[in-house]
């Protein structure tokens, strides 16, 4: 049966990391039963909820330095 269409858009992407990084993240899915792709993409989720955008960055360090 084929997955069931979403309206998100799904982008597919490649990344390297280094083994130690990958081993630990390997033992943190084996530890919580889920797939180290879904691991990785509620890291990112987390990251970019807790981090402004860049370009929000770079605006307000522009304002504190006062240029």
């Amino acid at each position: 049966m084929a997955r069931p269409k979403t309206s998100k858009r799904i982008v597919r992407i490649s990344i390297s990391i280094d083994d130690r990084h990958y081993q630990e993240l390997r033992r943190i899915a084996d530890n919580e039963e889920v797939s180290l792709a879904w691991l990785v993409r509620r890291a990112v989720a987390d990251f970019l909820e807790h981090n402004e955008p860049l370009d929000e960055q770079i605006v307000s360090s522009t304002k504190v330095l006062g240029r």
